[in-house]
């Protein structure tokens, strides 16, 4: 696994940042996201779905799975039907993304799964305010030229 994690700079404001695992074969994109992730959550990352799916079973947590849906070995949704069927309550945290659907098998699959699925490409804004939805946080406070906090 390998990804960065961001840490607040302020000790006595210890806030539990949401933990993101990105899946995605491409390590390209798998770094863009953990990069530009890392700023808002705490983010690990990986290219191979195996790994994710050992990981994700061997008990560390997730508050959201970004997933990739077409990935070579072992797509994501085989990866959700595999935690679905050992710990259900983990492939309720999957989030797909995709840059399109291989064939009309695949598409009807996604569109039977509850999991939310985003298109790629995607704008950061948009994909960390879904991500912020979807964990149930607020978008961090910044702080202007003059020093006053805004939300």
């Amino acid at each position: 696994m390998h990804g960065h994690r961001h840490h607040p700079s302020d000790s006595r404001t210890r806030i539990r940042l949401p933990r993101v695992l990105v899946v995605d074969d491409e390590p390209n994109i798998l770094d863009a996201l953990t990069c530009a992730l890392s700023d808002e959550f705490l983010v690990e990352g990986t290219t191979d779905p195996h790994e994710a799916l050992h990981v994700l079973l061997s008990g560390r947590t997730y508050d959201v799975v970004l997933c990739d849906v077409v990935m070579a070995h072992l797509d994501g949704l085989d990866l959700r039907d595999r935690l679905h069927a050992l710990a259900p309550e983990v492939a309720a945290r999957l989030v797909f993304m995709t840059g399109g659907v291989p064939d009309e098998r695949a598409r009807a699959r996604l569109d039977r799964i509850p999991n939310p699925c985003l298109a790629k490409p995607m704008s950061m804004a948009e994909l960390r305010a879904f991500l912020r939805a979807f964990v149930g946080v607020e978008a961090p406070a910044t702080t202007d030229a003059r020093g006053r906090r805004h939300a």
